[in-house]
């Protein structure tokens, strides 16, 4: 079982570099995978609970027989999803880390999505560029749908860790969150800091940070989603 695991965790690592050179690992692809189905919902405990953390495992499957043409594009294609997770406390110290991953079933690549360029109303009126715009925003929007899915990439894999301490007898609460995307180059910060001003009021202060390369979730929110925050809590 071991065996398996870490046949499939070779690919998950290695799989993005041999397409970077222009070739499949299709043997070990197939063991890794078909391991992976087979073996995950008792590999992944087992593993979890030998270095004293939680993991959870899912295959989600989506069928297109019922999709006409126009809408087999939008529905999200069957997948494996793990997480590997440890939340460990030291004295005033803890620190959680999770490790994602994902594999998409008969992935299919989606070019850069095509931008729909401006046009004068009176442009819009013409039936020739209906034609042409139809395409372009079936295009956008199936490839919006593998963003929202998390499946513009066939292994998708990401760290996430959270380290937080307390500080004078449970006054001061200080926290960052960290995740980074090894597979579309994603990565996001989320600090925080919390003072208990008494038993009933709580001050909080932080900030989060989202950066992704065009075409990525973060790159799309970015934007509105950046920035800092301050919040006050009173409990009753």
């Amino acid at each position: 079982m071991m065996l398996w695991g870490l046949l499939w965790l070779a690919y998950s690592l290695i799989g993005e570099r041999e397409r970077w050179n222009g070739r499949t690992v299709g043997l070990l692809g197939i063991v890794g995978v078909t391991a992976a189905v087979l073996m995950a919902p008792l590999l992944v405990p087992a593993v979890a609970e030998a270095v004293g953390g939680t993991a959870e495992s899912a295959l989600a499957y989506h069928s297109e027989e019922k999709a006409t043409d126009l809408l087999a594009s939008f529905v999200p294609s069957s997948d494996l999803r793990y997480v590997l997770g440890m939340d460990r406390s030291f004295g005033n110290f803890s620190l959680m880390v999770m490790y994602t991953c994902q594999y998409v079933f008969d992935f299919e690549e989606i070019k850069v999505l095509a931008v729909i360029p401006e046009m004068e109303p009176e442009q819009l009126q013409q039936p020739v560029v209906w034609g042409m715009l139809g395409p372009m925003m079936d295009q956008q929007l199936a490839g919006f749908n593998r963003i929202i899915f998390d499946q513009t990439k066939q292994i998708m894999h990401s760290l996430a860790a959270r380290p937080a301490i307390t500080l004078f007898h449970n006054v001061l609460d200080m926290e960052v969150f960290g995740l980074y995307h090894f597979s579309t180059k994603e990565w996001t910060l989320l600090p925080r800091l919390s003072w208990s001003i008494s038993d009933n009021l709580k001050l909080g202060l932080g900030g989060q940070y989202f950066e992704g390369p065009p075409n990525t979730r973060y790159n799309l929110i970015a934007p509105v989603f950046n920035g800092g925050f301050m919040e006050l809590q009173y409990t009753f």
